[in-house]
């Protein structure tokens, strides 16, 4: 059973059954894994080191594809700081199970990992 996160909404905005207050995520597939790969890779600095960049493209596929509830669409209505909480949900399905300290604001836990 994959994993869902609960993004608590600080404004709340209509929806096709009330108000939203919550939109719930859930962690990427296997095979959506797959196709669209880690949201963040690590690049080289000329000086040593890594860098981690963000892939934009790769966390707007996976918001698009793992929110649960309310549809994607609905969400829209959300503004940039749902849309900041739905990337931090989504990049925290990607941390090391000892780096997940809710860094991101995202919200808890509705169901166990699996």
């Amino acid at each position: 059973m994959a994993r869902k996160i609960s993004v608590p909404v600080d404004k709340p905005f209509m929806g096709h059954s009330g108000q939203v207050r919550e939109v719930i995520v859930r962690e990427p597939t296997f095979e959506e894994y797959l196709k669209f790969g880690d949201p963040v890779v690590w690049v080289p600095l000329p000086e040593g080191g890594m860098f981690p960049t963000e892939n934009t493209e790769v966390i707007n596929a996976y918001v698009k594809i793992c929110i649960v509830d309310p549809d994607y669409l609905i969400c829209l209505a959300g503004g940039m700081d749902l849309a900041r909480k739905l990337k931090g949900a989504i990049l925290d399905f990607f941390l090391p199970a000892s780096d997940k300290t809710d860094k991101t604001g995202a919200g808890s836990q509705t169901s166990p990992t699996t």
